[in-house]
């Protein structure tokens, strides 16, 4: 991983190999489970990823240029599917980075990984890096680094982990691979690119929590596993995609990469807004974030109904102890960009 003390990055392995294909198996074995239930209930759908960049050029050399993103219609914004990561935010001297691993699925990894080769002189002296990881199904990945920490691993969206049963009907065979697989919600022309999961590493102690804050306040379906040596539990938030908390040992979060995680948030769709609000409200929950009151407010629920959205900072224990801070921006399914069309165009 890598930390940014003062101004300099101190580098080590992009990721652990046995630890990224733990995590996809962990994400077919929840898109499994919801294939079992067939009940998508509270978070219905992770449409972004809200991270400030350092450098917009930089940006634009990594997002669009290596992973191969398409560039939104407001010229900013890096489309993969039917998913976005949001990065018109721009702060040289505060760049931020996710504490985990954000999991992807594109098309064609070996040109992504030529995407990745022909930018690396654009990014040098940066924190960017790229690896291949060789194998059959999952553990088949590119692992990258952007220029200021964040850690992709990008599987194919071909990628299987498990079998299809034999004599399955066109249907069940075709659910079966998009359940049994690394695709997101499959989007024409991308074949199911997308960002399949977000992993944070938290407490090991503490990943039973996560896994009830979700329950409690959503409804939401959670698988529970394993990431290395240590406890996991995917939330699912949409049809194959997954929130991850991952108890691999590396907690406490060191102060320079707490710093750099400050801030990022993950925007969803809920079938339980009202309902969702209310729980949340009664544990003190909701939060206005001061960079976006212009955009929206939430502090009573007439606020938060004429906006079709709030937001909360903290995942926390029924106790209210925090146990990791990730701003959710949480919408209404009437929300008008619920499932809005976009560009997606995926590169060669």
């Amino acid at each position: 991983f890598l930390y940014l003390i003062g101004s300099t990055y101190h580098l080590m392995a992009i990721v652990d190999p046995a630890a990224a294909v733990g995590l996809a198996r962990l994400a077919v074995a929840s898109g499994r489970a919801g294939g079992a239930a067939l009940d998508l209930e509270g978070i219905v759908w992770m449409e972004h990823v809200n991270i400030t960049v350092g450098d917009r050029d930089a940006a634009r050399a990594f997002y669009f240029d290596g992973l191969g993103c398409t560039v939104d219609a407001n010229g900013r914004d890096a489309n993969i599917g039917g998913q976005q990561f949001h990065i018109g935010g721009v702060d040289e001297a505060r760049p931020q980075a996710v504490y985990g691993v954000i999991g992807l699925a594109m098309p064609r990894l070996d040109a992504l990984e030529r995407r990745l080769a022909a930018v690396a002189a654009r990014l040098e002296g940066t924190a960017y890096a790229w690896e291949s990881h060789d194998g059959a199904g999952l553990e088949r990945f590119v692992a990258v680094r952007c220029p200021w920490g964040n850690v992709f691993c990008v599987w194919d969206t071909a990628a299987q982990g498990a079998p299809v049963r034999e004599g399955a009907t066109a249907m069940e065979e075709a659910h079966a691979r998009s359940e049994g697989g690394m695709a997101v919600r499959p989007r024409g022309g991308g074949g199911g690119a997308g960002i399949r999961f977000v992993a944070l590493d938290v407490a090991a102690e503490d990943v039973r929590s996560v896994a009830e804050f979700y329950e409690r306040h959503f409804t939401a379906q959670c698988t529970h596993g394993a990431v290395g040596d240590g406890p996991a539990v995917a939330v699912r938030m949409g049809p194959a995609v997954d929130l991850i908390a991952m108890g691999r040992g590396r907690w406490p979060m060191p102060p320079a990469a707490a710093a750099q995680a400050a801030g990022v948030h993950i925007c969803v769709y809920v079938s339980n807004f009202s309902g969702s609000y209310a729980s949340l409200a009664a544990a003190g929950g909701i939060w206005e974030n001061p960079r976006f009151t212009h955009l929206d407010t939430c502090a009573t629920f007439d606020d938060a109904r004429a906006s079709r959205q709030y937001r909360f900072k903290s995942i926390a224990g029924a106790d209210g102890r925090e146990l990791l801070e990730l701003e959710h921006e949480t919408r209404s399914l009437l929300h008008l960009q619920y499932l809005k069309a976009q560009a997606w165009q995926p590169l060669e």
